[in-house]
């Protein structure tokens, strides 16, 4: 193979290429390198050498560049060849190309440059006077000053998910103006309750909780896609909590990165980001009467954790207690009024199937107008703000909807709340995929549960 070997006479700390990178937040500029050797007082490679030095040398630096703009906000020092930035550079400023994701038009402003240097020689050579010019060398190099982002956002802030269900994709929203897009993004959590299970992996994007798929997050776009494994039952089972629902809350930071210069520290910009993942069965503690336990079915266990995964598993299973002491876990099984001969009250722990959010319904009792009171189910997620329920009725005049406070499109009440409203078979949509849902129907009012509803609904 051909090895090809470029040498300049001068040059300046580059990316590749002779292509300077300038960072907008602030640069101190940019010194000429291998000046010193020419026109600095002495030779370098002789400096422990007295009788060798040499009487100064001087060079005049110029500067042009193909882009008039780029000659406005980069000038050099005509005595030293240092280029600094006269100013900040303005957003409208023309870029360069065939750079990759550096070039791009609409984030990054730069220009073909070329650096000339007249090498006044302290001597002279025979026959010439002394500083008069000996050569003229000249450098082309690239100027490149990217315009990074200094924050983005999702459409919310908060969400949480089933396992087994699946959440409308999160997509990204850049910052307003030209500015150019990170070249990679990445997610960093901490977990609560604290396991040290959360994992990501940078180059497929997969997020996993204890080894079981949590979400994915496009490592291009940004776009995230939270689909939790059913099998992360098993996680759920052995978590140290005692909630009714079990879950675990990840506060994220959704990280976009700059890799400017791979030698070198580079930007990057972040958002908060905080995801829910929760059972899809509730484990209620409870006392209830039940007929011979003694006889009722053990299973083989070594743990709570051991007991609580094998009544999930049984579909059978409605109870399981669990006695630590001698490591005994039993699924009661015939149930029996209070006080029954052959009955006693267990302490037990209670399972309840498909507690997940997007399927429990719940009741309504509206005391300033009956009519509106009733069961209200989960239909359709309302654009990242929660989900929407709603009162199906024989007529559709009788059919409400309880949706959250949106601050796009609600004038009515306030954030927090939820909208009670009548249906607008006209104008009303909704698509549950993209999470795009419009309720044009009468309010009729705003109602406080003083949070998530279906978080509420789930605990209660």
């Amino acid at each position: 193979a051909t090895l090809t070997v470029r040498a300049d006479w001068f040059g300046y700390k580059s990316i590749g290429d002779n292509v300077v990178l300038w960072n907008t937040s602030g640069d101190q500029g940019y010194p000429l390198l291998n000046y010193e050797y020419m026109c600095g007082d002495e030779d370098p490679r002789l400096s422990d050498k007295p009788s060798k030095k040499r009487k100064k040398n001087r060079c005049i630096v110029s500067k042009r560049c193909a882009a008039e703009q780029t000659d406005r906000w980069m000038l050099v020092n005509s005595t030293t060849g240092t280029l600094f930035l006269n100013e900040s550079v303005p957003t409208e400023a023309p870029g360069v190309t065939g750079l990759g994701t550096l070039s791009d038009q609409r984030g990054s402003a730069g220009g073909l440059c070329e650096l000339s240097v007249q090498y006044l020689k302290a001597e002279g050579f025979p026959g010439q006077a002394s500083n008069s010019r000996v050569y003229e060398l000249t450098l082309d190099f690239t100027a490149l000053a990217p315009r990074p982002w200094t924050s983005f956002s999702y459409r919310t802030q908060h969400i949480a998910v089933t396992i087994g269900e699946r959440a409308p994709p999160l997509y990204l929203e850049a910052p307003e103006g030209e500015l150019l897009k990170p070249e990679r993004f990445s997610i960093a959590c901490s977990e609560s309750p604290s396991e040290d299970a959360f994992s990501f992996d940078i180059t497929t994007g997969a997020a996993t909780l204890g080894l079981y798929h949590g979400f994915t997050l496009d490592p291009v776009t940004g776009a995230i896609r939270i689909e939790p494994s059913v099998d992360m039952t098993s996680f759920f089972d052995k978590l140290t909590t005692t909630e009714t629902l079990r879950q675990v809350t990840l506060d994220c930071a959704v990280i976009g990165h700059y890799v400017f210069n791979p030698r070198e520290a580079n930007p990057w910009v972040a958002t908060a980001l905080k995801i829910v993942l929760r059972d899809d069965s509730c484990w209620v503690n409870t006392t209830a009467w039940f007929r011979d336990i003694a006889g009722d079915i053990q299973i083989e266990a070594t743990s709570e954790a051991d007991c609580r995964s094998a009544c999930r598993n049984v579909s059978n299973c409605t109870h399981f207690t669990w006695n630590s002491t001698v490591g005994e876990c039993v699924f009661p099984r015939v149930r029996c009024d209070a006080g029954a001969s052959s009955c006693e009250e267990v302490a037990a722990i209670e399972k309840v199937t498909d507690c997940g959010d997007r399927k429990t319904c719940f009741y309504l009792n509206y005391t300033d107008n009956w009519d509106y009171s009733g069961e209200y189910c989960p239909q359709v997620d309302s654009g990242f703000n929660g989900i929407a329920y709603q009162r199906v009725s024989v007529t559709p005049e009788d059919t409400l909807w309880l949706a959250p406070f949106d601050s796009h499109r609600d004038a009515n009440c306030s954030a927090g709340q939820y909208l009670l409203r009548r249906t607008d078979a006209q104008k009303d949509f909704q698509e549950k995929f993209s999470a795009v849902a419009e309720f044009n129907g009468e309010v009729i009012a705003c109602l406080d549960f003083g949070g998530d509803l279906s978080s509420l609904v789930l605990v209660r």
